[in-house]
């Protein structure tokens, strides 16, 4: 009883009844769906009542746990009129403060959860009394929960290195304490569980630093007394000390934490260690670094015209001017139909394209791209290297009612062109909105509806991404369309500050390890083909990044085609070709070849012997590989490709002759492992 730490009154559960019930609010189920991912049962019990009357505190404090199953608290705030005693909860450098007081303060039900292990207190009451009841929070044992993991990042990452044929015990820190016993909470349930729903043998172990008086000797498996939260028989207890952190993978002498500690000893004396494991684990760091990389494909907006909308047309041999939107029947009348492009073919078909069209050299607007501010939220929005963009006009297109253009990407005009943009002038109609796709994502623009007609609406979108528009139900979609080309730059990084990112951090600390490594990072868009242009103007979006983060970081970065086997095609690249061979991508092994000696007749006859030792960080290679673009376009075209790319960013931690030295030995020690194995296989 120290009223200097803790000065407050209490009632047992014993000695109180109340007509609240807890289950009649929806708290629970809101507490199951943010706190336990994994949909664990809860089980709640009242564990006391609480009065803080003015000047009552609780200085900062940790639930004791009644048992290992005991995983939250859960405090609620009864109606009751006071100021002050706020509940302040914190977990490592995080901390989030719940008000219960105030003007509503008598005539609402306030309540907080928080893990257990969590650090909390009540700061001191101003006025009134703060009246709360507080629950454990506990969970029911279950080897089924009922999340779905297989949607996740973390579920596809662990199945590819299952699949992967690699030998390796990843380590993963727990973010919260345990009492020991059973229960996992938050992202380590979620960790836990995604291994094992994609088939990997996961398991939990205490870890213990050597100043809690247990024993430092490693040839003594057994401690004095062996608790574990999980399996102690599938994984020993680690040892942990000098724990203060250092990079984010580091390898311990059989195993390798995952943004752990400097020093880490695995209890286990059966685990092989590779020596290029260090650096296959690195990926799951940079891969969710590289996710974090918030990068649309797509952006739009719109806006007030500043003063009417003119277009001046050729008709025959006269040129006729409108003001919009006036006078669209008599420019619909002097347009030609709209073509697209399958392969090299220019096509007119109107069951997949239903439209109207007006060349650059047919028509003249006042309306000025530049005078907007279009561009500048462009170049915010998708270029993150802050290129020089310069827009080309391409076409004028009327969709009448009924009109329409289905799914397509438009046709590469050169390698330095990245991006489209649509601007939709003023002129009334419904329908026709613009749908954009990126992989598994789409958005749609609306330009039509009530304000159409006094409106000018936009949208830009990297050129390799799927796109259509769809029927326009009444009046006239009256659209100028843009080509988007960066120019080549010697400062392409600009004003963008790489250095703050995390993504750039883990570059550094890369640098910093001494490994030899070369990451390959997926790039998420296709690249045209074709034509010369430099690497930096020719990303896109989160490609661009981390193409300049680890150029920043001071690493050699290099881009190259991917191509399958079966559309390996000419010397194409989208970078350096003197520097790195072609890529084939072929039963998931990524092979190369020395530019220099490239024999396409013997290629075709063997596989190459020759196997880079890529370490692939993100996404994989589910995308179209290298070929012509011979899907719908807007522009016939057998000379432009859309490729697939990889960024290879390469780590030198020593010099050739010892990278040449480890190389080897890591080769002896895999050939010894092997001849060990075939020993065994035998004896068996």
């Amino acid at each position: 009883m120290d009223p200097s730490y803790r000065k407050a009154l209490k009632l047992e559960p014993g000695d109180f009844t109340t007509s609240f019930d807890l289950s009649g609010y929806g708290i629970l189920d809101e507490i199951k769906t943010l706190l336990f991912p994994t949909k664990q049962t809860v089980i709640a019990k009242l564990y006391k009542l609480n009065v803080y009357a003015q000047g009552d505190f609780f200085k900062p404090h940790v639930d004791t746990p009644q048992s290992g199953n005991m995983l939250a608290s859960l405090v609620v705030s009864l109606p009751c009129a006071h100021s002050g005693g706020d509940l302040v909860v914190r977990h490592g450098k995080k901390f989030h403060s719940f008000s219960f007081g105030g003007e509503n303060g008598n005539g609402r039900i306030g309540w907080a959860a928080f893990f257990s292990d969590c650090e909390h207190e009540v700061m001191e009451v101003t006025s009134g009394h703060r009246l709360t009841l507080t629950y454990n929070l506990f969970v029911e044992n279950s080897t089924t929960p009922k999340t779905d993991f297989s949607g996740t990042q973390l579920y596809k990452l662990f199945v590819e290195a299952k699949e992967s044929g690699q030998k390796m015990t990843l380590g993963f820190p727990c973010k919260h304490l345990y009492a020991q016993g059973n229960g996992l909470k938050g992202d380590d349930a979620f960790v836990y569980h995604t291994a094992v729903a994609a088939g990997l043998n996961a398991s939990v172990c205490s870890v213990w630093s050597r100043e809690d008086g247990f024993r430092a000797s490693r040839r003594n498996p057994d401690f004095d007394h062996p608790k574990f939260i999980g399996d102690e028989d599938v994984l020993g207890r680690f040892l942990v000390s000098g724990a203060k952190t250092a990079l984010n993978v580091i390898d311990g002498p059989n195993g390798h934490w995952i943004n752990g500690h400097d020093q880490a000893y695995m209890r286990r004396f059966d685990i092989k260690g590779l020596g290029f494991l260090g650096a296959m684990v690195d990926k799951w760091m940079l891969a969710a670094a590289a996710r974090k990389i918030s990068s649309p494909f797509c952006c739009g907006g719109s806006l007030a015209p500043e003063f009417p909308v003119r277009i001046c047309y050729r008709q025959q041999d006269s040129w006729q001017s409108i003001a919009l939107p006036d006078g669209i029947q008599a420019l619909a009348a002097a347009c030609s139909e709209a073509s697209f492009g399958i392969g090299g073919e220019r096509v007119m078909d109107p069951s997949y394209r239903k439209a109207l069209k007006l060349e650059p050299g047919d028509f003249t607007t006042n309306f000025d791209l530049s005078g907007y501010g279009i561009l500048d939220e462009i170049k915010t929005l998708l270029f993150p290297s802050n290129q020089r963009v310069i827009p080309k006009l391409y076409k004028l297109n009327v969709y009448a009612q009924g009109d329409f253009f289905k799914a397509h990407v438009d046709t590469p005009q050169a390698g330095n062109m990245l991006a489209s943009l649509v601007v939709s002038l003023p002129c009334a109609h419904s329908g026709g909105d613009l749908v954009v796709r990126h992989g598994k994502k789409s958005q749609s623009f609306s330009f039509g509806g009530e304000n159409s007609d006094d409106r000018i609406g936009w949208a830009a979108f990297f050129s390799d991404c799927e796109h259509e528009v769809l029927e326009v139900t009444s009046g006239h979609r009256l659209t100028l369309t843009y080509n988007l080309f960066v120019e080549e730059s010697s400062t392409v990084a600009g004003k963008t500050d790489f250095s703050r990112s995390e993504l750039y951090k883990l570059f550094v600390e890369a640098k910093a390890s001494g490994k030899n490594m070369t990451l390959g990072f997926p790039c998420e868009h296709l690249y045209a083909q074709g034509s010369e242009v430099s690497i930096p103007e020719a990303l896109k979006g989160s490609d661009a990044f981390v193409y300049h983060a680890a150029v920043a970081a001071g690493l050699e970065a290099r881009v190259c085609s991917v191509w399958s086997r079966e559309k390996f095609g000419d010397n194409r690249f989208i970078g350096h070709e003197s520097m790195l061979g072609k890529f084939v991508v072929s039963d998931d092994c990524y092979e190369s070849q020395d530019k220099e000696s490239f024999d396409l007749s013997e290629f075709l006859d063997r596989r190459l012997v020759e196997e880079w030792k890529i370490v692939w960080c993100r996404g994989s290679f589910d995308w179209n590989l290298g070929g012509a673009c011979a899907s719908y376009g807007n522009e016939p075209s057998t000379e432009s490709f859309y490729c697939a790319a990889a960024i290879l960013v390469t780590i030198r931690g020593g010099s050739q002759e010892e990278s040449d030295e480890s190389e080897e030995k890591e080769s002896d020690e895999e050939e010894e492992d092997e001849d060990r194995e075939e020993d065994e296989s035998e004896e068996e």
